[in-house]
């Protein structure tokens, strides 16, 4: 039942005639969070209907719905080391929405999520002072993260070529022949086995 002007209400007649519509199963789907044209399908009425019955009987909308689930979900689950992509597919929620209400109840986001962040950023043409004034965080972070970013991808680079070298010299080629057939120089190759020997790299 809902009160309206101290009256009891659970039905409302858009037309005062024909069929009624019950107020607790718009409730219903409203917070289900179906759209309004789904909802005037299913019961047959107006989408301006819906929209005057989820006005007149002070029924939540959709961002409301959405703010309050919001609420009761993510103050146990936003942490340290949580990223805005696990949270979303836990809780279903888009990325924009968990971030929004963290940067509105905490302030700012997780060091777990800004360096997330940053990294995502660093494959964009943004320089590092937009991104660090984007996410409000340091210049010198970025450029640390930038720095280590890249040393982590040559060394990774590094690593994937190394396994294939040895993969081939296990096949018996020589060293100038799997140079060829990778495409590097035999001096590389020669470089990352001697580095395979003195246990200064590790293949991939």
């Amino acid at each position: 039942m809902i009160l309206y002007n101290s009256i009891q209400i659970n039905t409302y007649n858009p037309n005062f005639s024909g069929n009624k519509v019950c107020i607790n199963k718009i409730r219903q789907d409203l917070e289900a969070g179906k759209k309004i044209s789904e909802i005037a399908r299913t019961h047959n009425i107006s989408e301006r209907t819906v929209s005057y019955i989820r006005e007149k009987f002070n029924l939540p909308n959709k961002k409301e719905i959405i703010k309050q689930k919001l609420n009761e979900t993510l103050p146990a689950m936003v942490n340290e080391t949580v990223s805005l992509k696990t949270l979303s597919e836990q809780t279903g929620f888009s990325i924009y929405a968990i971030k929004k209400w963290i940067t509105e109840h905490l302030g700012s986001l997780p060091k777990i999520v800004k360096r997330e962040k940053v990294l995502e950023a660093l494959h964009t043409t943004k320089t590092n002072k937009e991104i660090a004034e984007e996410l409000n965080i340091p210049l010198n972070s970025v450029k640390s993260l930038r720095y280590k970013h890249k040393e982590g991808n040559i060394l990774r680079k590094k690593q994937e070529c190394l396994k294939k070298i040895l993969e081939l010299k296990e096949t018996g080629l020589s060293g100038r022949k799997i140079a060829k057939k990778l495409n590097i120089h035999n001096s590389t190759v020669c470089r990352l086995l001697k580095q395979y020997r003195n246990n200064e790299l590790v293949p991939n």
